[in-house]
């Protein structure tokens, strides 16, 4: 606001009092934009200068820099001055800074209304008198003006009577006129864009304005740090620059524009380049191009300038102590450390993982190579170093992961034992919770908008979607909560989980199952009306592009009864609207359905006397215990039985008691897996340095020391195969493995 007041301060610059003179004083007629009452003015709109990047290549910068010098010359230029207001809006925009004033424009009878004080006083600068004893409101300078009686709805000009179809009125204590005094006693032209339904009033002198001066220094820079800048332009008026813009110009004369200076030097190589910069003002008038030669320093890649061991002759599961040390702009962060190690297995196959090795568990030799990324995106040169491993055995792969704890980490089962060949455990006790199970994975790849899946719950629920789209066109996934009953419905937020959009399946459900277990208990009470809706993942904002996918899991404690739906629909499109969508059919071999009874609370005793397994994700998996562990329901969208083939969406808590201290891994048994698991309140990745794609490797989750219980909270992740064993090796059997 102190913009406008300072603006409004300079008389002599200002359109006001040759506007109000025109107000005030018998004018010849002129032709006008709008000489009628409707609201529906067609018009055409101001063109609004964006902040949008512009690509050029080589060819195109001559021309453009000669539009340049032609469009904004730096001899004074005639502009006119307009107010922009918006129907229903107390915004307003005057000279291009942002005001609020009393009350809003708004139409009636077809006739649009606009504020007499915001237009007559504020921006005209008239004097404006209210009787309130008389309702008189009189516009006055120089002994003449216009006259407004609120009582009478009647308008007088210089004492001469001014028919109107609609009369003035008070609102919120403002006098408000029609659009059309404005633009006939006023002589302003009246602009009605119906897209926005913003209302131009243009006032008819025109000024001449001096163009701005373009003033910049800009300061040393290396290649991926933000080029800093001084910027010294002036207004020869003293008018509010409002509006920058650069022109970046590289060595092979490829030009790219854009108002912002940041994302032009975004990952650009260290060079010489050329910078034109102009500034516009108040009025839309640009400076003349400055232009500046700018060398940017080369971003140097990062170095290992050491990388080594005190010991590379080791024995099988001793510890090695690997150290290094890094060269790279002080400022600049290092941003990725990629270790890898290999070896030659038995059957003479060379074998690579990532991470860095704590110790070695197959004789022979060992390399470990390392590289690292810095903040600008550059790779190091990989440094190597080699180890040879003895016969000798320090521990065996089990003793040393499970006596140097690291959850997460691979274990590697060098031997390749069948741990399916173990025992299974037996489950003293297995008990279902009455949680209800709405799940949405079919169609997992969605072709076109649509309904994907819809159902009613009550009590505690489990909601959870996960799907790609397939189609050519951004996609929204929506989870709406919708009160389809005749009296008001609350609803209790819980836990939850998203992930995406995202190319990578595996990524989007190793993601969401994380956020799902770390996330607190929300506890957010939410009451919908009969008819409302409310939308469930507005975490997830962004929309999907083709190929890409989006999962979510989350928890609600529904008083009464509730309708979810998930709905994919296309980008812009109201979520409320969903229920005017297609039913999209189900395609196998994903599932969808509504499950009863859906998460596992399992109850096992190791006595410790061998090694053993339990079975997730199996169909006979406690079998004896249950009827059926893969749990069944009813496709609510047709009406038919249906089966979650993995149990995807079930929470499953493992309560585990050993009698001795036990190791416990993880081993998946289908093609490829990455996930999470809760131990007690502890987050483990499964695992943290990447997917395990063989059934011999498993991921290393803890210990139970002898007589301790604990709870492993798991969930089979998305995008992954669901069977998994845990197994249990007793401490007396770690020399084993």
């Amino acid at each position: 606001m102190k913009t406008i007041v300072n603006l409004l301060a300079r008389p002599n610059q200002w359109l006001a009092a040759a506007l109000l003179t025109l107000l005030l004083f018998t004018l010849p007629a002129i032709t006008l934009a709008a000489p009628t009452d409707e609201a529906d003015i067609n018009s055409t709109q101001t063109a609004v200068e964006q902040g949008n990047e512009t690509s050029h290549d080589a060819s195109d910068a001559d021309t453009k820099d000669e539009t340049k010098a032609d469009d904004h010359p730096s001899d004074p230029i005639q502009v006119n001055n307009s107010v922009k207001l918006t129907l229903n809006s107390k915004q307003a925009t005057f000279l291009g800074s942002q005001m609020e004033i009393d009350v809003a424009p708004f139409a009636t009878n077809n006739t649009t209304m606009l504020p007499l004080r915001f237009i007559a006083q504020d921006i005209l600068k008239a004097d404006v008198d209210w009787n309130n004893s008389t309702n008189i409101v009189k516009v006055t300078r120089n002994g003449a003006g216009i006259t407004i009686a609120l009582d009478s709805g009647k308008v007088y000009s210089d004492g001469q009577p001014y028919n109107m179809s609609v009369a003035p009125m008070v609102k919120d204590n403002r006098t408000l006129v029609p659009l059309r005094l404005i633009s006939e006693l006023m002589y302003c032209k009246v602009d009605y864009n119906k897209a926005d339904q913003s209302i131009t009033v243009t006032l008819p002198e025109t000024l001449n304005v001096e163009p701005p001066v373009a003033d910049i220094e800009y300061l040393p820079a290396t290649a991926g740090q933000t080029v800093e800048y001084k910027d010294k332009s002036v207004d020869p008026g003293g008018y509010e620059i409002t509006e920058r813009e650069w022109e970046l110009i590289d060595a092979e004369g490829n030009t790219k524009s854009a108002t912002s200076l940041y994302w032009l030097f975004y990952q650009k190589q260290g060079g010489d380049y050329t910078i034109n910069y102009r500034v516009k003002n108040v009025y839309g008038v640009w400076s003349e191009p400055v232009s500046t030669t700018y060398h940017l320093e080369v971003n140097e890649k990062p170095e290992i300038t050491r990388f080594e061991s005190d010991q590379t002759n080791v024995d099988i599961g001793e510890t090695v102590k690997i150290e290094y040390d890094l060269k790279n702009e002080d400022w600049e962060e290092i941003t990725a450390v990629n270790f890898n190690y290999s070896w030659i297995d038995q059957d003479g196959n060379t074998i690579t993982k990532r991470g860095l090795p704590a110790a070695f568990f197959a004789s022979g030799k060992h390399t470990v190579t390392l590289s690292v990324q810095d903040a600008f995106g550059q790779w190091s040169d990989e440094a190597e170093l080699e180890f040879e491993v003895s016969d000798n055995v320090q521990a065996t792969e089990a003793e040393y992961r499970f006596t140097n704890l690291n959850p997460g980490e691979i274990y590697l089962n060098i031997d390749k034992t069948n741990l399916n060949g173990l025992l299974a455990a037996n489950a003293e006790k297995v008990t279902t919770q009455p949680v209800t199970l709405l799940d949405s994975n079919s169609p997992e790849k969605v072709n076109t908008p649509g309904l994907l899946y819809k159902d009613a719950v009550s009590g505690s629920a489990t909601l959870h979607y996960h799907h790609l789209n397939n189609g050519q066109s951004p996609l929204n996934i929506y989870l709406i909560a919708h009160n389809e009953t005749d009296q008001p419905v609350t609803f209790t937020l819980g836990k939850s989980g998203y992930a995406g959009p995202s190319l990578d399946p595996m990524q989007v459900g190793y993601i969401e199952t994380q956020n799902y277990l770390k996330s607190a208990y929300n506890g957010t009470k939410i009451t919908l009306k009969p008819g409302e809706m409310y939308l469930l993942n507005s975490a997830q904002t962004a929309s999907i592009s083709p190929n890409s996918l989006q999962s979510a899991l989350m928890d609600i404690e529904v008083e009464g009864k509730l309708t979810v739906a998930v709905a994919a629909m296309s980008s812009g499109m109201d979520y409320k609207t969903y229920t005017t969508l297609p039913v999209l059919p189900s395609v196998e071999p994903q599932t969808r359905g509504t499950y009863a009874n859906a998460a596992y609370d399992i109850y096992i005793n190791l006595d410790g006397s061998d090694a053993q397994k339990i079975m997730l994700g199996y169909p006979d998996s406690f079998s004896g215990k249950l009827d059926d562990y893969l749990i069944s329901g009813t496709d609510a969208l047709t009406g038919a039985e249906t089966y979650n083939k993995g149990n995807y969406g079930v929470i499953q808590r493992l309560h585990i008691k050993a009698a001795e201290r036990t190791g416990i891994l993880v081993n998946p048994r289908g093609a490829i897996f990455r996930g999470a698991i809760l131990w007690n309140d502890q987050l483990c990745l499964l695992s943290a340095t990447g997917q395990i794609k063989t059934t011999q490797e498993s991921v290393v989750a803890g210990v139970i020391e002898a007589g301790e219980e604990i709870v492993i909270t798991y969930i089979t992740p998305d995008g992954s195969d669901s069977p998994v064993l845990f197994v249990a090796i007793p401490e007396d059997q770690w020399s084993e493995y």
